[in-house]
């Protein structure tokens, strides 16, 4: 059957194929009884002919029937054809698994959004719980095994439209059974094994556990934890191998909690693991309230009329603003219907933007005859247009498309009928559309009240304006990233300020000393350098510092300001031997010091050209921390020659390799032979000289 689509399996009608595995074929197919499309899997004729395979499967086929849970695959049908091929017929999900989500997220060198990846982990783990309860072990979860089914809408706040599905229950366990060892086969997947699966041991929920733990790391870090090709590499691997590097290493953005949690999803011992599904959710839960960022959220008020110096018109349907958090795969849709938007941090503000960065009543968009305007206002960190900073309360045309930066939060415009804006968004995760958020409105004057007094009250506060340009740079360990801090004196007084840095060590900084002078209505500049060294202590990564502003005349105001350094990573290590000359056999001792920031792994391989030298304890991956030493011992032995040939010195070489390229070699000598052979020989010639004269 080379040509299976369109055939027909019982009342199944083939259409084509989703995908094939150790065990069976998949296939979407047409049920002709109740007309609707089915996943139709089956099984390889070389199983289903075992005669335990196929009572096991009827029993393990009702368990998995039996199964009722939104992230279980639903179970419809078994049977037999009249060739004897074993099939399941399944719940038929269009969208795709997640081990090809991630193939794409990866292909874009991005990352999966850490709240999306806590969803599916969330589903999955509630999912396991059920299954555990009922007495029903899957022995195979992994990204393949796992269907992204897309909804209509989230089912729970905060949650992304999309369910995580598991399938294949149960279908592991019938192989485990019938004790099928043939070449190639493995009972689940070697990367995603639990210990005591991997060493054949009698499985409980907790094996689930863990291989829901290799999952979420994956999704997290963009790899798998542990990396090898065959069955003997994974027992050893996850029986014997230490816990992999922390996911923080990886992507610095992920939180220690998420770490934690994954450290104890991932022990060797099953009883220092989580006990229940439920465990791991209900943790899972708090992780992903603790780590989501405050959400955009979108209040609907009714107009504040009179508000700009030219009259505003009510904008064309189908006009929209996309808000995107930088560093958030998500984006947020917002249709504008309203002559005016107030957007800031305040929540009387109809555009809420919950970060530090955001003043409270930052700016406004507003839409005339000329089309929408955006006015900034008091801004401190200022309110950006396709990379200009706008002065403000002034109001500036935007057009569909134009980039618009207000603290970490990107936006953009959508107008009716304009084919500029269709938002590029990353087609590799599911997009989230926030709703709008209609609340009953309070008294239509309540809310300029409040914005007046809130001016009033900042009025006071900002007589200085504090401004930094970038307000994130990147930098490589060693080399220096400058900065321009503009200083503001809104007062009517002439005043002296200093200014301090904190979230970043001092040494690092070169910011002025003392009181330097700032005229009353006018700016400063200061321009400074930040030069993160050149050490293994120097972390990568996202380093957020503040630079705090003290007047004399007013020092109980400290304005500040927030700026974010990317440290980039630096490789350097060092090799030395120990050692240099031996006289075979003997063991050597390579350290390798691991003078970057990050942690790196080498390869450590030894040479000698005319092969004379055997070498044992090679390693092709070795695995250092910053600032660590680790050594590495080789085995040498001569393959030929003893005691009663020459001596000889063989040079060799160990080279040892870093995952770029990077390259150091080490030379030495080994001594073969004995140094006593010619002592030895005239010896023997004496002595068959005396031999021989004492015969005659």
């Amino acid at each position: 059957m080379t040509k299976i689509s369109g055939t027909m399996i019982a009342h199944y009608r083939i259409d084509n194929l989703i995908g094939a595995g150790g065990m069976g074929t998949v296939y979407k197919a047409y049920d002709l009884n109740l007309s609707r499309p089915v996943a139709l899997k089956l099984m390889h004729p070389e199983i289903a002919t075992l005669p335990l395979f196929r009572e096991r499967l009827k029993k393990e086929a009702q368990t998995a029937a039996n199964l009722d849970h939104p992230s279980i695959v639903k179970i419809y049908n078994f049977g037999e054809t009249d060739e004897g091929l074993l099939y399941v017929a399944m719940e038929y999900i269009k969208d795709g698994s997640l081990s090809s989500h991630l193939q794409r997220v990866r292909q874009k060198r991005a990352y999966l959004d850490i709240p999306l990846a806590l969803q599916i982990a969330i589903h999955i783990a509630d999912a396991l719980d059920y299954a555990h309860q009922n007495g029903v072990i899957h022995r195979d979860v992994k990204p393949g095994n796992l269907i992204l089914k897309q909804l209509p809408r989230a089912e729970e706040a905060g949650f992304a439209p999309f369910r995580a599905i598991l399938t294949d229950f149960g279908l592991v366990q019938l192989l485990d059974g019938t004790r099928i060892t043939q070449s190639g086969m493995t009972m689940g997947t070697p990367i995603y094994m639990s210990p005591e699966q991997c060493e054949g041991e009698a499985l409980d929920g907790r094996s689930d556990l863990y291989s829901l733990g290799v999952v979420l790391y994956e999704m997290l870090a963009g790899r798998p934890p542990f990396e090898f090709s065959s069955l003997s590499q994974a027992v050893a691997a996850h029986v014997r191998e230490k816990y992999p590097a922390p996911v923080r290493e990886v992507r610095n953005e992920i939180p220690p909690l998420l770490d934690a949690l994954l450290s104890r999803l991932l022990a060797k011992k099953r009883t220092d693991r989580y006990a229940t599904g439920k465990e791991v959710a209900d943790a899972l839960r708090t992780a992903l309230v603790s780590v989501a960022e405050t959400p955009t959220s979108w209040w609907v008020t009714k107009p504040r009329e009179g508000s700009a110096e030219i009259p505003l018109v009510p904008p064309l349907d189908g006009d929209e603003l996309f808000v995107r958090t930088m560093g958030r795969g998500a984006i947020d849709r917002y249709p504008l219907t309203q002559l005016h938007y107030a957007i800031g941090r305040s929540s009387s503000n109809d555009l809420v933007l919950a970060s530090e960065a955001v003043s409270r009543h930052h700016a406004r968009l507003e839409h005339s005859a000329h089309g929408w305007m955006l006015r900034p206002l008091v801004g401190i960190n200022g309110t950006f247009l396709k990379g200009k900073r706008l002065a403000p309360d002034q109001q500036q045309a935007i057009k569909s498309g134009d980039p618009i930066l207000i603290g970490p939060y990107e936006m953009w415009l959508s107008q009716a009928g304009s084919p500029t804006l269709e938002p590029t968004v990353n087609e590799s995760e599911p997009t989230v559309y926030q709703p709008v958020m209609p609340i009953i409105a309070a008294p239509e004057d309540a809310p300029t009240r409040t914005m007046r007094r809130e001016r009033a009250a900042q009025a006071a506060e900002d007589t200085f304006g504090l401004y930094i340009d970038p307000r994130a740079a990147e930098v490589e360990p060693g080399n220096s990233a400058e900065f321009v801090l503009e200083i503001l004196n809104r007062s009517a007084i002439d005043d002296r300020v200093r200014l301090e840095i904190s979230g970043i060590p001092q040494p690092w900084v070169d910011l002025p000393h003392g009181f330097p002078p700032v005229p009353a209505g006018e700016r400063a500049e200061v321009r400074f350098r930040i030069t993160p060294p050149r050490r293994p202590n120097t972390s990568h990564g996202r380093q957020r510092f503040r630079i705090e502003l003290e007047a004399q005349r007013n020092p109980d105001k400290k304005p500040s300001v927030k700026g974010e350094l990317n440290i980039g990573t630096f490789e350097a290590f060092d090799v030395a031997m120990s050692p240099r000359t031996v006289r075979l056999p003997e063991t050597i001792r390579i350290s390798i010091t691991n003078q970057g920031n990050q942690t790196a792994e080498y390869a450590v391989v030894a040479r000698e050209s005319e092969e004379n030298i055997r070498f044992t304890g090679e390693r092709g991956r070795v695995r250092i921390q910053s600032g660590q030493t680790t050594d590495v011992e080789l085995e040498l032995e001569a393959r030929s020659g003893g005691w009663f040939s020459a001596e000889t010195d063989i040079p060799f070489e160990i080279e040892v390799r870093s995952t770029t390229g990077a390259v150091q070699v080490q030379h030495g000598n080994a001594l073969t032979g004995s140094r006593f052979l010619p002592i030895l020989k005239l010896v023997g010639i004496g002595l068959f000289t005396t031999l021989c004269m004492l015969s005659l």
